[in-house]
């Protein structure tokens, strides 16, 4: 179903009436809801919700921007090469502005629910925010140096309001890393993004942040599923994923500096169960 998905938005299909909720289904766990909707002109209580949703995060977004003007911050993991609602909104934060940004957030009513040593989540009625110094796997374990992330940054016109965001080759790594390494589950959202905005300057700030085996393996994964050999979202086998994150152990400074952060967090519950969703899940 993934690959009539993707035909619908690339406007090669049009859904039969009775494919259309298994197709909205496939979408929804893919991530890639909104621009479905939209492609196939379907108009329902499905859709009007997730356009309420859409505009519910543009004016999340208008009124972050506002309040952490004066801090050295980009949107990343957001602005993708197709419309959809993403689950909580990722800000990446120079470090010595965290306390601040925190507070501006704290001014808005969000409250802290979860802080982590490179991540802090907080949330205000269903609006979640993820504020980060790196991407990293449970809060604990670097997988790509933010520090690296803020070279690669441009402003753009959200719907009215400018932000910051990381540039498209940099979403590409972004995007494959973040499928790979951390959640280990492949949906059409970083399928289209990898291969729409693919480019050299991809392919070298992959090599870079020491991302190119996660890069390589998300190419392999778009090719399989155009070809239907898989379907998205796809969970990579552990026996892959453990294969891909030792080589990034072995390469990687920032993911072997991090690594003894994990060690005293292994045995608690909230890793326990988080590690069993991310074995288990169908989508996130």
């Amino acid at each position: 179903m993934s690959k009539k998905v993707i035909d619908v938005i690339e406007g090669r299909y049009r859904p039969k009436s009775d494919e259309v909720d298994v197709l909205v289904r496939c979408a929804r766990k893919n991530k890639v809801l909104l621009h479905f909707l939209r492609a196939a002109g379907i108009r329902s209580g499905v859709a009007d919700e997730e356009e309420r949703r859409f505009e519910a995060t543009i004016n999340t977004v208008r009124k972050i921007s506002e309040v952490l003007k004066g801090t050295e911050y980009v949107f990343f993991k957001f602005v993708k090469p197709i419309f959809y609602v993403p689950a909580d909104i990722d800000i990446l934060v120079e470090e010595s502005y965290v306390g601040r940004a925190v507070r501006a957030l704290v001014g808005l009513g969000f409250r802290v629910v979860v802080l982590e040593p490179y991540t802090i989540t907080l949330t205000k009625e269903v609006a979640i925010v993820d504020i980060y110094t790196h991407p990293s796997i449970g809060g604990s374990l670097i997988y790509i140096d933010g520090r690296e992330l803020f070279e690669h940054t441009r402003t753009i016109d959200f719907y009215g309001v400018e932000i910051p965001t990381l540039e498209r080759y940099a979403e590409v790594v972004v995007s494959a890393a973040h499928a790979v390494y951390k959640e280990k589950l492949y949906t059409l959202n970083d399928y289209f993004t990898i291969r729409r905005w693919l480019s050299r300057r991809a392919l070298s700030l992959a090599e870079e942040v020491v991302c190119r085996d996660a890069l390589n393996l998300s190419l392999r994964m778009n090719k399989q599923i155009e070809e239907e050999l898989i379907e998205a979202p796809y969970r990579i086998p552990l026996a892959i994923w453990s294969g891909v994150l030792m080589q990034k152990l072995i390469k990687d400074k920032a993911l072997r500096g991090s690594s003894m952060r994990i060690l005293g967090s292994l045995f608690s519950s909230r890793a326990g169960s988080l590690l069993l969703s991310k074995l288990t899940r169908e989508t996130y």
